[in-house]
Order: C-alpha cells, then structure tokens, then sequence
C-alpha cells in the first residue's frame, strides 16, 4: 500500500507529493491526501485553507445531510426564526477575510448595533447601543454560512475539493508505525435530518489518506 504520511510544514508546495487518488488493488478503496469528516462551517472551511496552502492536494469532504441551498433563495432564508443564528464580531471577520471568504459572507449578513438584556427576574429589557467599534456584529444562520462557503468552494476550488453530502463516516484504522495511512469507512445515507437518517452499512467505500479532520461537531 503507498505511504500516506504527508507533511503540513510550512514549505514549497512544489515540494509535496500528493496521494494517487485510486488504489489499484481493490475495486472499493479509494486514497487522497485528505478526507475531511464534517461539511459544515469548520470541515468546509478547513478545506479552503488546505487548499490555499497546499494546491497539489485532493481533499475530500464527507457529511451525513444533504446538499446546502443557495445562500440567496429567500424562500428559505426569510423566516430567521427557524434557524439557529450566529454573530460574527472582530476575530470572526479577520478570520474568514484571511482566507477570502469574508466578502461573500458579508453580503447575506445583517449588521447588528447592539442587543438588549433582561435582567433575572425583570420583563424589563435594558437596550444597549455600541458605538465606535472597529467591528460591527454580523449576525447570519449558520445553515446559510455553510451555504456561503460550500458555494465558495465550488466556484473556487471544485477541482481539488471533492465535497460529498449524504455519508456517514466510521474510522477504521489510524495507522501505525509501519503505515502512515489512516483508514475511514465511508456508507451512503438517505434522509434530511439526524433523526431520519438511513445508512448502507452493507455496502462501504473503503478510503485511505495521509490526514483525517473531525469536523462533525461530536465529541
């Protein structure tokens, strides 16, 4: 089997010698530098900075749910009620804008100016203004947030992101010390949600790379 190990060191790109992407042997089993296990906010985002710093490199993404909808069908998007929301302050933007993302994020934000806070047993809210900040809070879904940076991917990196929703991935093995490759099981799913979800544990795919991120929010 080839080596997998491959190294995240700060060097040329030139330099790395990314994983065939099939192995010969067997039908089933596939290699790539990277399988990312998660395609939300941090698995989608941690591919677009692999593939910045690394352009050799095949990274595949694994997610239990389905495809992303577009970040600008308001259809979806107009009732905020149903979504969990999340700000993004200073760190959040600076972040995002270092791997050029921010702007595309920006423009299905809404900007807040301050928030309102109840006191422990008062119906009275306290309305608090903030002025004169560097940053301004944005606050978006985070579904919508996966759909922004699932959109930039596609349009940006498609040829080195292989970004694939409805899968379940169970580890195999983690390598040891005559193999760098860790081993992943990857089985097809159906349904729209956690709760009715329906894996083909019978038939997996059996995928090997030199690096595996655990990017599903689990512990």
């Amino acid at each position: 089997a080839k080596n997998c190990g491959l190294s995240l060191r700060s060097q040329s790109t030139t330099d790395l010698e990314p994983v065939p992407s099939v192995l010969p042997q067997q039908s089933n089993e596939v290699s790539t530098d990277v399988v990312i296990c998660g395609g939300g906010p941090a698995g989608l985002l941690s591919a677009i900075m692999l593939a910045q710093k690394f352009p050799n490199y095949k990274i595949k993404i694994y997610d239990r749910l389905s495809e992303p909808v577009s970040p600008t069908d308001d259809t979806v998007w107009r009732d905020f009620s149903k979504f969990y929301l999340i700000g993004l302050g200073g760190r959040g933007q600076t972040s995002l804008a270092k791997f050029g993302v921010w702007k595309d994020v920006e423009d299905v934000c809404t900007a807040v100016v301050g928030r309102k806070d109840w006191a422990p047993g008062s119906d009275e809210a306290v309305e608090r203004i903030f002025e004169g900040r560097k940053f301004t809070t944005q606050v978006l879904p985070r579904d919508k947030l996966v759909s922004v940076l699932y959109k930039h991917v596609m349009e940006n990196y498609s040829d080195q992101v292989d970004v694939n929703y409805g899968y379940e991935v169970r580890s195999v093995d983690f390598g040891s010390a005559t193999s760098q490759c860790a081993t992943v099981n990857v089985f097809k799913c159906r349904g729209e949600s956690e709760n009715t979800l329906d894996c083909d544990v019978d038939s997996a795919l059996r995928v090997s790379a030199g690096l595996v991120i655990a990017a599903d929010g689990t512990a």
